[in-house]
């Protein structure tokens, strides 16, 4: 659906300016749509509209939409309307036009504020954000969703007590607004504060983000506070593979609780998690599940077991290649007299942070050394990464041919450094204690903490921070010398 909203609303936006900007007074004839519609009834035609907009039927609003606005060109429900479904299909500079346009008809317009700052932050521009925010809410001041909003840009501008400010103001209006009680909760936790952070972090499965990863089992959820010696307890993935890597260490704690660990997990990760020291069973997700007395996800096992930065379980490797599939990509590699450098650059799309975290192939490539080998080690690339893979031949790519995780894995053993962005091959380098460089956006996610280079999680990481939103140049540039030094 995207694709084709997006060369609707270019269209728009070269129709719109084409108009006199004077707004019309729906008398005009000879026009197609709803132009015979008077203008007094154009804001139930926008009630129509929004009915489908919320629906999720955003082509019949869009449609709606440029029909009002044949009839006026200036109707800043319409605009608003358009610059919202330009946000949805990531036309920010597009939704910042037209929102815009809707603000300067209607300035005092609170939701037409808010959704501004929203497309603002989608483009980085953190400043011009907060100013729409700020503005919003002087005129609505019980606004929680521009409250919670207001924290986030706080939080990406490294303005934690005043992020939690706003975070906090918005539970203490709505004492259940889970979104912001989740906010509190990543922000604490990325400024180190465990003890209040992973409470609050719990309300992440009464929010619409991770509301549908929800498992609803008769059994009690564990969260350490009942012995569990002798019985049977299900560990199960919530969230990305990654997630499920990086915190499929808390298995081993579990069974020297004395119980019986059932690790549910992806299926790419069954073969590779199978060998995780401590887990009685591991069942891929879908499989049928043995019996069992509690559960607990697998990102609660910190809280479960009062998990503090100096405390976390980072005894590596707490994962492990098979030897037999070294072998077979050690063939499959090949050998030479360079220092073999795997790269791993985006994530899946689907991550909410996605836009934030991954960078294109092609700021990789600058990587490019006589003296090293550049390795993907991601099984899908983006069409635009692929065609630069086909470009490039300095870049090795084996795509399909990595099967599971346990492939990857493999591969991993045989490289000398790893480089990646906040994927899952970071982790599953960090766990099978290979030397590995994390690059992080300017805002990254709360557990690599704030201003250090090195990982409570992972003691053979380096990090290497964006000094502003967006700049991954600057990382680039830094990484580039330091592998320098590494191959002199």
């Amino acid at each position: 659906m995207f694709p084709i909203l997006r060369k609707i609303l270019r269209e728009i936006i070269a129709t719109s300016s084409d108009k006199s900007g004077t707004r019309g007074n729906g008398a005009g004839k000879g026009k197609q749509g709803i132009d015979d519609i008077a203008a007094e009834t154009i804001q139930a035609t926008m009630g129509i509209a929004l009915d489908h907009h919320r629906a999720g039927r955003l082509l019949e609003a869009e449609t709606i939409c440029r029909q009002v606005m044949q009839v006026d060109p200036d109707h800043p429900d319409a605009l608003h309307m358009l610059g919202v479904i330009a946000h949805q299909a990531r036309m920010n500079e597009l939704a910042v036009e037209l929102i815009g346009k809707a603000v300067r008809h209607r300035p005092s317009n609170p939701d037409f504020l808010h959704n501004l700052g929203s497309a603002y932050r989608e483009l980085r521009q953190l400043d011009e954000a907060l100013a729409c925010y700020d503005k919003a809410l002087a005129i609505r001041p019980g606004f929680i969703e521009t409250l919670n909003n207001r924290g986030n840009v706080l939080q990406d501008l490294k303005r934690y007590p005043e992020a939690l400010a706003s975070y906090e103001k918005a539970v203490t209006i709505n004492p259940n607004y889970a979104v912001a009680h989740l906010n509190i909760g990543t922000c604490r936790l990325l400024t180190g504060d465990f003890v209040r952070g992973l409470p609050e972090y719990e309300w992440r499965w009464q929010s619409e983000f991770l509301l549908s990863g929800r498992r609803d089992f008769s059994q009690p959820l564990w969260l350490g506070k009942e012995s569990i010696a002798g019985k049977t307890i299900l560990l199960h993935a919530e969230q990305g593979l990654g997630d499920a890597i990086q915190f499929a260490r808390y298995v081993q704690a579990v069974a020297r609780e004395g119980a019986k660990a059932i690790l549910e997990i992806q299926p790419s990760l069954k073969a590779l998690l199978s060998g995780v020291a401590g887990v009685h069973q591991v069942v891929s997700r879908g499989e049928p599940l043995p019996d069992f007395d509690f559960h607990c996800p697998l990102l609660s096992l910190p809280l479960a077991f009062g998990t503090r930065p100096e405390t976390i379980p980072a005894t590596i490797p707490y994962l492990h290649a098979s030897a037999a599939k070294v072998r077979r990509w050690e063939e499959r590699l090949g050998r030479g007299n360079v220092l073999n450098v795997g790269i791993a650059w985006s994530g899946r799309p689907e991550h909410p942070n996605d836009r934030n975290r991954s960078m294109a192939l092609s700021k990789f490539a600058a990587l490019e050394n006589p003296d090293i080998r550049l390795v993907s080690l991601q099984k899908e690339v983006h069409p635009a990464d692929a065609k630069v893979l086909e470009a490039n031949g300095g870049i090795r790519h084996f795509g399909p041919e990595l099967e599971d995780f346990s492939d990857t894995a493999a591969l991993v053993s045989l490289m000398d450094l790893v480089i990646s962005v906040d994927t899952s091959v970071a982790h599953l380098a960090g766990a099978l204690g290979k030397p590995v460089w994390i690059l992080l956006p300017s805002a990254p996610d709360w557990r690599w903490l704030t201003d250090r280079e090195d990982s409570a999680w992972y003691p053979t990481v380096r990090l290497f921070r964006q000094p502003a939103p967006g700049d991954w140049e600057s990382v680039i540039g830094r990484v580039k010398y330091e592998l320098l030094l590494v191959d002199s």
